[in-house]
């Protein structure tokens, strides 16, 4: 008896092996077909945790996901376009900067001031990782706004009688 259960458990835990592999390939099937279908650029330039929270998939996949990405658009692309892209964001960000500035300057300073960043973020419609820029212009222009009015008010202030020319 023992002899004979030793070898159902055995076959049986063949046949679940065989089934978690067989499962496996389905899934490995179904990732290399949507991520086939997708643009080279995007599938080469999406990191992986993105990846799988586009497909849906729960990290446990993201081995599969991984070696499907790395499968069409080689190893390391992800990588090498990331530095890319980095490069081609950093070397614009002073662009960008003073798109937004200008861009911020037609609403008015009244608006742009009294604004949350979210707020202007949708405005504009720049991703959310550009808040700081936002931001940085935002207080740009509400010190300008605030240095004006200063400067606006010290010309208005009445003069003293030390300040009146004397005559010599």
């Amino acid at each position: 008896q023992d002899k004979l259960c030793a070898e159902q458990e055995a076959l049986m835990m063949r046949n679940a092996q065989s089934e978690a592999l067989e499962a496996y390939g389905i899934i490995w099937s179904e990732i290399w077909e949507t991520l086939k279908s997708w643009s080279h650029d995007k599938l080469c330039t999406t990191k992986l945790q993105d990846l799988l929270d586009i497909l849906g998939f729960p990290d446990a996949l993201d081995g599969a996901v991984e070696m499907a990405q790395n499968t069409i658009c080689g190893i390391f692309s992800v990588e090498k376009r990331s530095a890319e892209v980095d490069f081609l964001l950093e070397s614009s960000f002073i662009e960008t900067i003073k798109r937004i500035y200008n861009q911020l300057k037609e609403y008015g300073t009244d608006f742009v001031c009294g604004a949350k960043i979210h707020e202007l973020l949708d405005l504009l419609g720049v991703d959310d990782r550009l808040d700081s820029a936002v931001k940085y212009v935002q207080d740009k222009l509400c010190a300008e706004e605030e240095g004006l009015m200063k400067r606006n008010a010290q010309s208005e202030a009445p003069r003293s009688s030390d300040d009146e020319e004397r005559p010599v």
